[in-house]
């Protein structure tokens, strides 16, 4: 999750001195995104094999975040829409599968569900980016209407 926001600052990265050493600047975008999804799917494999081992609710997190692995994988890592939208996507992945599972295991953790998505709506809000760039994590009506009269 946290490699797809270094995805558009590579170039900057790998110019800057001292040179930063991320591991997209190390591996390159393409090869960044191959690991980005071999990690998700890895992960994803551990909770589907902690399904069946330990406890069915680790499976939710498991098509959770093979959803995510999924998003790696199809992620154009120099699109400034693909990385901005699909990060949010990831990120939301992320938070599910690990709520999800907590809330399966431990029922008396509910309250925790609608405090995330007040707190995740909040963050939101207040970090919203600039309008042209809104369109490329959630679809507007009002930000199309803005598109088309310009």
């Amino acid at each position: 999750m946290l490699v797809v926001h270094h995805y558009l600052d590579a170039g900057a990265d790998r110019t800057a001195v001292p040179k930063k050493r991320t591991t997209v600047v190390a591996l390159g975008p393409r090869l960044a995104v191959a690991y980005a999804t071999i990690l998700a799917a890895a992960g994803a494999g551990l909770y589907l094999m902690l399904g069946l081992v330990v406890h069915p609710a680790f499976l939710v997190a498991g098509f959770i975040t093979a959803a995510a692995a999924v998003l790696h994988r199809r992620l154009d890592p120099t699109d400034l829409k693909a990385v901005t939208r699909n990060e949010l996507r990831v990120i939301q992945l992320g938070i599910g599968a690990g709520l999800s599972t907590a809330i399966i295991l431990a029922p008396v953790l509910w309250p925790l569900l609608p405090l995330a998505v007040v707190g995740y709506l909040a963050h939101l809000a207040a970090v919203a980016p600039p309008a042209d760039l809104a369109r490329a994590w959630r679809g507007s009506p009002l930000m199309s209407a803005r598109a088309r009269t310009k």
